[in-house]
């Protein structure tokens, strides 16, 4: 074992345990190219190569894989009747507005019809459940990715985070779940799939909205595509899972069946 990290020179040092370079841990685990996400605790420094990932975190991958991809489909139904009632109810509240300004009186402008409001509540909260679930699963692929030494520029946590912060929500996500699979995985072009969809359907979502404030027919045209976008994005997601967790199977040499 090295006691100190790789010396510089024009040949990349052999793998081995080394000084963490970001001071994260004390040892950090160096496979010959790069740094991987295999780190050393406190205590006695390991002296071999990092194994596969514990059964416990593929485990718990693997159940939370299987509420997520239960729940898919549900999320894509969700996501598109949000969105035509939001539409609908923005449709409505413009109307009104713009009524009780041409009367000169907006304080009986109203908040939309009951029923429609409560289906946009119902499915809101619905989406909010299955978005939770689904980042669980997300954050647990992407610390078995880690334990399993597949390399990647983010941790776990902010693979997650990269879903909430604006701008950097249009890759991180992407980039995570790609680091997530085997270099050169076959079903790696399915993460491609999904995640164009998932982008169109958060650009339609908000066309949607916004076309209801000044064209209904745009807004049917934009709300029936996004309805189909929606359904194929869950169903593109629920893929990914299957496929992201049957490689982790895989790799630690178990049947993924």
């Amino acid at each position: 074992m090295t006691e100190n990290g790789p010396p510089p020179s024009p040949t990349p040092p052999p793998p081995g345990w080394y000084d963490d370079p970001w001071g994260e841990s004390p040892k950090r685990w160096w496979d010959g190219t790069e740094w991987t996400h295999h780190r050393s605790d406190a205590g006695p420094v390991p002296t071999g190569p990092p194994g596969p990932a514990p059964a416990a975190s593929l485990d718990a991958e693997r159940s939370s894989a299987r509420w997520a991809r239960g729940l898919m489909p549900w999320g894509g139904v969700a996501l598109a009747a949000w969105a035509v009632t939001s539409a609908l109810l923005f449709q409505e509240m413009g109307d009104t507005f713009r009524e009780a300004v041409d009367a000169g009186d907006v304080s009986g402008v109203s908040g939309g019809n009951p029923t429609v409001s409560l289906i946009s509540n119902v499915a809101s909260m619905l989406l909010l459940a299955v978005g939770i679930v689904f980042l669980i699963w997300f954050y647990r692929a992407l610390t078995v990715a880690a334990e399993s030494g597949l390399p990647a520029k983010r941790g776990p946590g902010l693979g997650v985070a990269g879903f909430l912060i604006p701008i950097v929500s249009f890759w991180w996500p992407y980039r995570s779940m790609v680091d997530a699979m085997p270099a050169g995985h076959p079903a790696q072009p399915l993460i491609l799939r999904w995640w164009l969809l998932y982008i169109a359907m958060g650009l339609l979502t908000t066309g949607v909205i916004f076309a209801a404030l000044y064209s209904t027919a745009v807004m049917w045209v934009l709300a029936i595509a996004d309805v189909g976008v929606s359904l194929a994005a869950a169903f593109a997601a629920r893929d990914v899972i299957d496929a992201v967790t049957a490689a982790h199977t895989t790799m630690r040499g178990e049947n993924p069946s």
